[in-house]
């Protein structure tokens, strides 16, 4: 829109270069567009500004050309998201304007990797992630558009350890339970420091009706049978772990124990069989606990309810649920060590002047001392 006699800025244009019939100019559109140049050959100008007198007094001369321009050139990549020892393609879209294509890679460099490291490796269009981590990988790209342009694009490649087994267990321990219990299940994968799996799916293999699993690996348990929990990896769905259990009818709950003898009495160092009755009778078989309460070594009880007393006294006896010792009976039990011989001594003979002392001696079986010694 006004006359050019040197360098400098002009509109959308900055003039690098005006000399021996040379035009340079810088285009700084940001979009594409068009511009018209106009060129005047003006003798007298050019007299003027050179000193050339060859076209001085020669009538005014104009010329006009259009310039495209194509626009500030751009490269754009999205940011990549990849397992290590993963190849993918790398999509440049690059342009002048509005004008696109598809460049290529001509030279690149991590900037946040560590010196001599090679975290991903790339050529013109594909990248391979070697190291796990975040990268900020900066590429100089090359493309064509009415002629060769290089473009500088940053973007981000995040490389996973991806993992390569799922693994499921139940947090106690336990592979089934009864009807109206639950199990929780517990989900993993190896390697630990993998960085691909971001959730889990729970599924029961076969779609069977008598179990229930929600998406936090809780079982409930809704009728006897065998089931199958299915553990997918989310978001691929690509690793796959099986939880197999079985589910028993519920036992009817033990509300009682009856143990027979309710008493007993026992001579030093003989046994006594106590047995336990768990009520109600549907209960079926439990675990039972025998015990003396407060019987230092004056007698003991096996596992099984037999009981053997050393020293004169009553004791009680004690059986209760293992899975619940609230639920418990007892039995009354007096031990009394008895003598096994008795043995009088003295003189044969005696008159009313002269008395006769005698002595007595109490023995017990031998067994019951050597038991008694023992403790």
């Amino acid at each position: 829109g006004r006359p050019v006699t040197g360098t400098g800025e002009c509109g959308d244009f900055v003039i690098t270069c005006l000399q021996d019939g040379e035009l340079g100019l810088i285009c700084q559109r940001e979009q594409a567009g068009e511009a018209e140049l106009r060129v005047y050959v003006d003798g007298e100008q050019i007299y003027q500004n050179t000193g050339d007198p060859s076209y001085r007094g020669e009538q005014l001369v104009e010329a006009a050309c259009r310039l495209h321009a194509l626009g500030k050139a751009r490269g754009e990549v999205e940011n990549m998201v990849l397992d290590v020892g993963e190849t993918a393609s790398v999509v440049i879209h690059c342009g002048l304007g509005d004008e696109a294509s598809k460049g290529e890679i001509i030279a690149y460099k991590v900037l946040n990797a560590s010196a001599g490291s090679e975290p991903v490796r790339m050529n013109h269009t594909r990248i391979m992630a070697l190291e796990a981590g975040e990268w900020l990988v900066q590429a100089t790209v090359r493309f064509y558009n009415r002629a060769y342009y290089d473009v500088v694009c940053q973007f981000r490649v995040t490389a996973r350890n991806p993992a390569k087994v799922l693994t499921v267990a139940e947090r106690n321990g336990r592979t089934g339970c009864a009807v109206g219990e639950m199990l929780y299940l517990v989900p993993g994968y190896s390697p630990a420091d993998a960085g691909n799996v971001q959730g889990y799916a729970w599924e029961l293999k076969g779609d069977p009706q008598g179990a229930q699993v929600d998406q936090n690996g809780t079982v409930t348990a809704e009728a006897a049978g065998n089931y199958t929990v299915v553990l997918r990896d989310l978001p691929e769905r690509s690793l796959s772990a099986e939880y197999s259990f079985h589910v028993e009818e519920a036992q009817v709950k033990a509300e009682a124990i009856a143990v027979s003898p309710a008493s007993a009495e026992v001579g030093g160092g003989e046994n006594v069989q106590f047995t336990a009755r768990i009520l109600p009778e549907e209960a079926g078989d439990r675990e039972v606990v025998w015990e003396v309460e407060a019987a230092g070594r004056a007698c003991n009880i096996s596992r099984s309810g037999v009981f053997r007393g050393l020293r004169t006294g009553d004791y009680t006896v004690r059986c209760s649920l293992a899975e619940d010792p609230a639920v418990c009976a007892t039995a009354a039990v007096h031990v009394e060590v008895r003598p096994e011989r008795l043995e009088i001594s003295g003189p044969s003979c005696a008159d009313a002047d002269s008395p006769a002392k005698l002595q007595a001696v109490v023995f017990r079986t031998m067994r019951y001392i050597r038991e008694l010694a023992g403790s």
